[in-house]
């Protein structure tokens, strides 16, 4: 499970922080090859940490209209990884 969590200045005048059709076109980009796919094609021994932090760089690249938060990657319920701003 991968969340993404994220904060806006200010609301737009529908009262969102964001469309989140368009957070769910963003993340799927980068998760999407990803998806039924060897990780280690990918990701340099695809950990957890590893994982969320290749998904919060990716993140970062040229998007700018709202504030990235963090982003947690589970492995089961009571185990993961999260990385967040500072």
């Amino acid at each position: 499970r991968i969340r993404v969590e994220f904060k806006a200045v200010a609301l737009t005048t529908k009262g969102w922080v964001c469309d989140f059709d368009t957070i769910d076109t963003i993340v799927q980009e980068i998760i999407g090859p990803l998806d039924h796919n060897t990780l280690n094609d990918t990701i340099d021994n695809p950990t957890s940490e590893n994982l969320a932090l290749y998904i919060w760089d990716r993140l970062h690249k040229g998007r700018v209209f709202a504030l990235w938060r963090a982003v947690e990657v589970s492995e089961n319920d009571s185990s993961g990884a999260r990385v967040e701003a500072e």
